[in-house]
Parts: structure tokens; sequence; C-alpha cells
């Protein structure tokens, strides 16, 4: 039977997770060494990892797969695009692209992407390019995750799988048409190699400091608590308002990429706490929980950029905003002495 080939493989990868010092938390038990992670919140560094074969060749680039249509092991076919995918649960994704790199032995990988499934779990792909003839190992570092507020407590944990470790996961596209067969056959929690610890999540935010957000007319910079962050687009001046980058101000004052909601009507939808804000390109409508609030200028998107007025959205938050016409900024401040 070809589940077999998956056991088998489960003996040959060794998986290793550093923890940075850096990140270590507070927590007690077994998970003590894990980084502390908080839901809400975006770009939470967490340890490398390393995934060790024992044996050369463990993790193919070659895969078979069944082509039976009706939950039988046979017939068999084989294919050559093989990806080796470190799965993360629901609610959680990787912020930015983690590094990989073949950190010893001769295995040759290819493309390294990362994204997110339907069911908002986040992942990457590394392509196996040719097996190794010498036993390897690969390295993820720089891993950043963001998490969405529907993570729960307990521990994050990482499912190594993909068809260069389970060669039963992935038939070719289209092989099935009753995409029930394919579940059946494919299903994705019986064909995860290994899982490993990440990380522990905490529903409970630290107590937060104050944070001070600057933005400034027309450049290409803005800071938080002093760290200057680029902007993909300059403030302006337009009736009176500065208007700023939407993901720009989003971040800044606490909201993560995760959750800012576009819809194909053009509405605009954050989530901060627990405080849902609605806006809408063109509207001087802002939906704070429900209640209207009428702004003076309307967001807009300006090459290709959604421009949003400030102070407006900071007053939906209930944050401290200030204008200095002397130096042409609106500092934000918020956390334990503004909110």
């Amino acid at each position: 039977m070809l589940q077999r080939i998956a056991l088998f493989l489960l003996s040959l990868l060794l998986i290793a997770v550093i923890i940075p010092t850096a990140a270590l938390g507070d927590a007690a038990g077994p998970a003590a060494s894990l980084p502390v992670l908080v839901i809400g919140v975006q770009d939470q560094p967490v340890g490398d990892v390393t995934i060790t074969e024992n044996a050369a060749g463990a993790l193919g680039a070659t895969t078979t797969y069944s082509t039976a249509s009706n939950g039988m092991a046979e017939p068999v076919d084989t294919d050559s695009a093989t990806v080796l995918r470190l799965l993360l649960p629901a609610g959680v994704t990787f912020t930015s692209t983690p590094t990989v790199s073949v950190t010893s032995g001769n295995l040759q990988i290819g493309a390294v992407s990362c994204n997110q499934l339907p069911s908002d779990q986040g992942y990457l792909d590394i392509r196996i390019n040719s097996s190794s003839t010498t036993p390897s190992a690969i390295t993820v570092s720089s891993i950043c995750l963001t998490l969405d507020r529907t993570v729960p407590d307990g521990q994050i944990t990482l499912q190594i799988q993909g068809t260069a470790v389970d060669q039963t996961m992935l038939p070719p596209s289209g092989l099935f048409t009753n995409p029930e067969q394919e579940s059946t056959l494919f299903g994705s929690s019986e064909n995860a190699a290994a899982e490993v610890p990440l990380a522990v999540v905490t529903t409970t935010a630290p107590v937060q400091q104050q944070v001070t957000a600057v933005f400034k007319v027309g450049a290409p910079n803005y800071s938080v608590n002093g760290i200057e962050e680029t902007l993909d687009a300059p403030p302006y001046i337009k009736d009176g308002r500065l208007m700023v980058p939407l993901r720009a101000v989003a971040n800044a004052v606490g909201i993560p990429d995760s959750s800012i909601i576009w819809d194909p009507s053009g509405n605009i939808i954050l989530t901060r706490d627990n405080l849902v804000t609605k806006l809408a390109i063109g509207s001087e409508t802002l939906l704070a929980n429900g209640t209207e609030i009428t702004m003076d200028v309307a967001p807009e998107i300006v090459s290709g950029r959604t421009m949003l007025p400030i102070s407006w959205l900071s007053q939906a938050l209930g944050l401290s905003a200030s204008w200095d016409e002397a130096a042409q900024t609106v500092t934000i401040t918020y956390g334990t002495d503004s909110e």
C-alpha cells in the first residue's frame, strides 16, 4: 500500500526547532522553551526550523500517487513535481516568506513561496528539485507569524507534509471530479510526516506600553516609537486633513494585515480589539461598531493606493491624534497612557 511509504519516511526525517533567546516567553511546563505569541498581533518571531534527513533521498524529488478514483491504492503513476510543505494551524500565517537554505548535504531546492489556504492556514512550500545522495538538512529561518483573533490558547504546531515526504498526499490537479474521493484518499490530517511545536499562544495581551506613531506631510517614512518604517505613498493634505496609506496607518495603530479586509464593493473593514470600523472608497460615512460617523473627507485611491484621513480613523478607534502645523506632522498615541 502506498500509505506505508509515508510511514517509512517518518523515520528518515529529524525536525528540530531552534528557539531564539530573545523570543522566549514565560510559559510553564513542557512548552517553557517556546516563544509566547499574542492573538491579533502580526510579525511575531519564532525559532528557526531545521529538517534533517537521516538517510540520503528521504526528501524525494519524485512522487508516486494513486490514479484510482475508488479509494484504492492501485494503480499508480509518478510525477517529478514535489514540494515540502510547512503548514500552520488555522488563523496563523507567515507574515513574509522566511529564508530557506540547504545547510548541509547536496539536496537541491527550487522556488520557495508562502500563501494561505481557504481554511485560513498559512503554509510555506519548498520545491525539491533533486534528491540528495548525502543526508542533507534544510533550515528555515527569519520566521515571523501573524495571528488573527480566532487562534485558541495552546501550542502552535507546525506540520511537515507535502509530496516530498508523503507520496499519497496530492494527486495531479483535476484527477478527481468528485472532491469527496480526493479528500478520502488524500486527507491532509493523515499526511503530516511530522508535527513540531513552534510557539505558545496566549489570548491575553501583555500590558501595553504607550505607542507613538508620527506621520509627516510628503515624507517617504513614518515612525513608531522612534523606529522608521517605509511608506509606499507619501501623506498629503486634502481639505485640511492628512491623508495616509491605509495599510501603514492601520499597522501603526496596531491593526495587522490579517485584520484588514477589502470587499468587492469597495468597502474596507478594520478590526482592532473589539471594535470593527467600516469605511468605503468615496464615502464620507464611517461606521464604528455600527455607529455612523460623518467625515469631511472621503477615503480615495491615488496611484493604486488606498488613502484615508488619519484623524477620522483615530477618532473612530478612540486614539489620541494631534496636529503640529509647524512640523506638518500628525502624532498618534495609544496604550496605557491614552486608552
